[in-house]
């Protein structure tokens, strides 16, 4: 590629009708000015607005979704990079950036937590039942029915999970009581007890766990009554969560 290194000689310029031949080209452009090579940093000016320099028109075209970067190891020609707009990130790319759309996406999807209050519901003594829970204080990705078994959160996408729950009842004649988590109905992931020993205050109930869940799992909080009266769940103090760690 040659270059105009220097500007115009004196005299005047060309005419429609001249023909060009390498005397009348060297009297009105300095030869000496003519360098093979390419166009030295030095040599452009700096851009000095939006609109100096080289304009985006002026670039080559790229493809779509691509934007100019460089992922080869070491310094090198610019090259094009990948977008991808993927909400799960299944290309698991080392070498590809993602769109805000995607990112956020995949976030808000790890971000499940659902945290439940109670109904007030009455135990029997003796009796072992699961605690309905119909108010939803979050339920980020549809984990639980306020009417359908409302005592169950199921879950929908597999991982670690922190279960925590926290019963309050109105037992205060010295009765013995146990909370438990249970998955799908029949296995229990943990159990706590207390053994009541004073009258006159509510029995508070405390249990937390971390279990790995699939997809399709649900775990309810169960509560039996060992001694003393039948007791009451009291909904207004009584919180169920589940939350995806990893």
């Amino acid at each position: 590629m040659a270059t105009l290194k220097s500007g115009l000689n004196s005299g005047s310029g060309f005419g429609s009708s001249d023909t060009v031949t390498s005397t009348t080209l060297n009297n009105h452009v300095n030869a000496g000015g003519i360098v093979a090579g390419t166009i030295a940093t030095a040599d452009l000016a700096d851009s000095s607005s939006k609109t100096t320099g080289v304009t985006f028109a002026k670039m080559q075209h790229i493809s779509t979704a691509k934007v100019l970067g460089r992922t080869t190891a070491s310094e090198g020609d610019v090259e094009e990079v990948s977008l991808l707009d993927e909400d799960n990130m299944s290309s698991n790319s080392a070498t590809a950036v993602a769109t805000q759309q995607s990112i956020k996406a995949y976030v808000d999807s790890k971000k499940i937590n659902c945290l439940l209050t109670s109904t007030t519901a009455s135990i029997a003594l003796n009796d072992g039942n699961v605690v309905p829970f119909n108010t939803e204080t979050s339920d980020t990705s549809g984990l639980h029915d306020n009417s359908t078994n409302n005592s169950r959160i199921t879950i929908g996408t597999a991982g670690v999970y922190i279960l925590t729950t926290t019963i309050t009842t109105n037992e205060t004649d010295a009765g013995d009581c146990s909370i438990a988590f249970l998955k799908n109905g029949s296995d229990e992931l943990s159990r706590v007890y207390f053994d009541s020993r004073e009258t006159g205050s509510d029995v508070v109930l405390n249990l937390a766990h971390t279990a790995l869940l699939s997809a399709s799992d649900y775990v309810e909080v169960k509560i039996v009554q060992f001694s003393g009266d039948s007791t009451v769940v009291d909904g207004t103090k009584s919180t169920f969560n589940a939350s995806l760690v990893s």
